[in-house]
Formats: structure tokens, sequence, C-alpha cells
């Protein structure tokens, strides 16, 4: 090998067919402003949403009224993505969400939409007519 410094081209032709053109003393220049120690990094704005948490009028009954889920019962019309679907049966959950659904979860069905629905889940109902 040659007498170069070790990381460096050994020659400013080597220099330039590989460093993009530079000479080796700007080559050098900038290695050594790399390695100068920086000032501290500044620490960026905390992340905030560019929108409300909740669309204007969830409070309005027919946005849905909040329910846990072991509270829900036959005839029950849960408002989920803008759509009403009116429960007509549930059935234990059995899959792969079990253990994170929790203890208890089951599934509700209606026609042929189904939702996995664990005890302490928050689910949006219409209000219940006569309760």
């Amino acid at each position: 090998m040659s007498s170069a410094t070790p990381g460096r081209f050994a020659s400013d032709a080597q220099q330039k067919w590989y460093g993009g053109g530079f000479t080796a003393e700007e080559s050098a220049a900038a290695h050594r402003q790399r390695r100068q120690p920086k000032g501290a990094t500044p620490i960026p704005p905390p992340y905030t949403r560019p929108y409300p948490p909740y669309l204007p009028g969830h409070q309005d009954p027919a946005w849905g009224v909040p329910v846990a889920g072991q509270e829900l019962v036959d005839g029950d019309v849960i408002v989920y993505l803008g759509r009403l679907y009116r429960i007509h049966r549930f059935e234990p959950y059995v899959g792969s969400l079990s253990g994170l659904l929790g203890e208890g979860a089951r599934t509700a069905f209606s026609g042929d939409w189904e939702m996995a629905i664990g005890p302490t889940a928050t689910i949006r109902i219409l209000p219940r007519e006569g309760r």
C-alpha cells in the first residue's frame, strides 16, 4: 500500500475518480469539519394534531351514545363509520384477538355484518327507546 493516510485516497487521480472531483485538500477539510463537535441538537416541538380529536357534533345522539361492550343487548343499533347496524344476536368470540379483547368477548351480528366486542370496549349506539 502507499504511504497515504489510512482511510484517505492515495493520490489526487484516485480522489477525482472516487471522490467526485474534489481535491485531497478539499476532502481533508470536509473531513475535519465533520469531526468537530457539534452544538446541542435542537429538540423538535411536540407533535400536535392538525385536526380536533373528535368530529364536530360527536355529542349529537345521531352519532351514537357511548356504552360499554358488556352492556350491549339484542336490538341495540351500533353506529359505526356513519352506518347503523341493528344487533340481532351475539355469540362468544372465538379468534386470535381473545387476549386483547378480554375475558367475555363476544361477536355481535347484524345481517352479514359482524363486530368483535370486548366487555370493556366503548361502543357507540343509538339512544335506546324507553330506557
